[in-house]
């Protein structure tokens, strides 16, 4: 399989072309934009179609379409939800490289690249995405052999209009790389759901309640601002947010923080059992220990969720609460 190199730095190119071939990549594809990415990728009308790379090499600071906006683009397409995306970029600000990683970016590289860090990164690359394509036949044979089918990925992978976030397709595919990589394994999901959203929904409006979910996203977006953190809406007044530098005794106190980002929004709620302002309830699971799928993990998480949201609300449930 192809390792595809977008930049539009033509020596940069030639470069990393050759260090990766004389490497033995023998399938190397450069670019200099994202349009011609997006061509040869066939993620707009006039592509060819031609690949689907096991690695891609993103350049950030590019004319016209940038890496970022480039990768979250690619990422619309669910062919590409497992594909590892390293960014390569001279920029310093951080907050660049956060937008980065929301929009899908699994890595990043800071020019000058040295040719051992960008071997090694691109092999771990290689090898994770080998790694993850084996677990997802063996999961999709486990799902045959009980007589289920895995959920499917058909669907376009498009941001909320509201939120401007990706649904769960996004997330699967980032916990699909943590998964595949035992050395980077860790890190805590949290599933949050806001408390009586459907008397809300119902009280307010749709004009109120749009309103209010741009305001959250908002909130949970500054909060989830690790480099390697994913913020995706779950649809239903749900969010999922993986922190990708937490660790299990950490889980319940990342959850509480989110939903207290939620609180300092002080949207009235003049309908909820909870109290005169908009809460909401978590979830939360570490993967360090981790056995089942990442589908069935999310699912965890979701359901504790429910247990937090019924036995009250405006409170985080860990796996370890509740029993599991």
């Amino acid at each position: 399989m192809p390792i595809l190199i977008v930049d539009d730095d033509s020596t940069i190119r030639d470069l990393t072309t050759m260090l990766l071939t004389n490497a033995g990549f023998d399938q190397v594809v450069a670019v200099e934009s994202a349009d011609q990415a997006f061509e040869i990728l066939g993620i707009n009308p006039a592509g060819h179609g031609r690949i689907i790379p096991d690695v891609i090499l993103m350049d950030i600071m590019m004319p016209k379409i940038d890496g970022i906006e480039a990768t979250a683009h690619i990422k619309l397409d669910t062919r590409f939800a497992d594909v590892p995306i390293l960014m390569v970029t001279s920029l310093k600000d951080i907050e660049h490289l956060k937008k980065a990683f929301m929009a899908g970016a699994t890595d990043y590289m800071t020019k000058p690249i040295r040719d051992e860090e960008l071997l090694a990164r691109v092999r771990t690359a290689h090898r994770l995405k080998r790694e993850l394509d084996r677990r997802k036949a063996r999961e999709e044979e486990l799902h045959a052999i009980a007589g289920r089918t895995l959920p499917s990925t058909a669907k376009a992978l498009v941001p909320d209009e509201i939120s401007g976030l990706f649904d769960e397709t996004l997330l699967l595919g980032k916990l699909g790389w943590i998964f595949a990589d035992e050395t980077r394994r860790t890190g805590v999901l949290i599933v949050i759901g806001l408390d009586a959203w459907d008397s809300y929904q119902t009280r307010y409006g749709k004009d109120k309640c749009d309103k209010v979910m741009a305001k959250v996203a908002e909130a949970l977006s500054l909060h989830a601002g690790h480099l390697g953190d994913q913020l995706v809406r779950l649809g239903d007044g749900r969010f999922a947010v993986f922190c990708m530098q937490k660790q299990a005794p950490e889980a319940k106190a990342v959850g509480d923080k989110l939903r207290a980002a939620i609180s300092s929004l002080k949207i009235p709620h003049a309908f909820s059992s909870v109290g005169p302002l908009l809460t909401a309830s978590a979830g939360a699971a570490a993967i360090d220990n981790w056995q089942g799928s990442r589908a069935d993990l999310l699912a965890e998480t979701i359901s504790l969720m429910g247990f937090a949201e019924s036995s009250g609300g405006d409170v985080t449930f860990t796996a370890k609460q509740n029993g599991k």
